[in-house]
């Protein structure tokens, strides 16, 4: 009985070392023990088998409520148990549907938002085909491009269910395929990426960067020495936590480049919204563009999906 109550009492680990003790101590028993209690055994008297009786009665009297109330017990931690559990599944059914509307939302939007790009665009390219100055509608085709590098970004989130892990290099390089009008894959550009994610706060500031260092590659290209191709060399990869490295590399001349330009004061605009640096170094007729950039978290709509 005592056995019993360690094991409810106390738990499996205890009642197993009771256990073993009990069973060590009856088998000494019946090796040196046995045959002395047998021989010196003293004869019964009348009224001893009731009261042996009395104590077995109450003894397994006790045992059957002990085993009545683990029963219980048992069945009331299992009612308990399937509660919580559908309790769960309720609440886990609850959250899923909640997230899926988050996330369809969230798709409404980036469809909206996309679409209001798209005409921006067509508005841009309408008033550009009514100008006659080259250098304004060189400047209306540079916006467009601009805006166009916003808008990938929305595509891909809309059509590509990228959410939450958003294909960088895929994106560049339906980036550069629009930037020169043609398959990207037939100029000499290789993209690297280490990254294995870069969030949705990251991907704007970002791609407007990428967006001008290759409009700027494009219109620099006249600069190459030898009549060379236009060469660019592009890597992503991380470096301190939530931060990442950038770099870009072509085979243009940069050192006359305006720093006061649009463009240069967006690429540091950009840099800083994305708590960066930037460093420009020139070495074998080629020029490095190398980026710090912080990994910023993601939207809290989109952790939930």
């Amino acid at each position: 009985m005592n056995i019993l109550i360690t094991f409810f009492l106390l738990g499996k680990k205890w009642g197993i070392s009771i256990l073993t003790i009990h069973f060590i101590v009856v088998i000494i028993y019946f090796l040196f023990r046995l045959e002395y209690n047998i021989l010196y055994l003293a004869p019964y008297t009348g009224k001893e088998p009731i009261y042996f009786s009395v104590e077995y009665l109450i003894c397994g009297s006790g045992i059957g409520y002990l085993l009545y109330m683990f029963i219980k017990n048992n069945q009331h931690a299992e009612n308990a148990f399937k509660k919580s559990n559908e309790d769960l599944i309720t609440s886990s059914t609850l959250i899923a549907r909640q997230n899926e509307e988050k996330v369809i939302m969230l798709k409404e939007i980036h469809h909206r938002v996309r679409n209001n790009l798209q005409v921006m665009m067509s508005l841009l390219s309408l008033q550009s085909n009514e100008l006659k100055n080259k250098d304004l509608y060189n400047e209306f085709g540079t916006a467009t491009d601009r805006i166009r590098a916003v808008s990938l970004i929305y595509d891909k989130l809309y059509k590509d269910d990228m959410l939450v892990h958003f294909d960088i290099k895929k994106f560049l390089e339906s980036l550069v395929s629009h930037l020169f009008e043609e398959d990207f894959s037939q100029k000499n550009i290789k993209i690297n990426v280490v990254l294995n994610k870069i969030s949705s706060k990251t991907i704007t500031p970002f791609a407007l960067i990428f967006n001008e260092l290759i409009a700027n590659s494009i219109k620099l290209k006249q600069t190459i020495r030898n009549n060379k191709a236009l060469e660019i060399q592009v890597r992503i990869y991380p470096a301190k936590v939530n931060y990442f490295h950038l770099e870009y590399k072509d085979n243009c001349t940069w050192e006359n480049e305006d720093e006061q330009s649009f463009g240069q004061e967006l690429i540091s605009i950009m840099t800083e919204q994305l708590d960066g640096t930037m460093e420009r170094s020139y070495s074998n007729e080629t020029t490095c563009h190398l980026f710090l950039l912080h990994n910023l978290k993601e939207d809290f709509l989109l952790k939930q999906s």
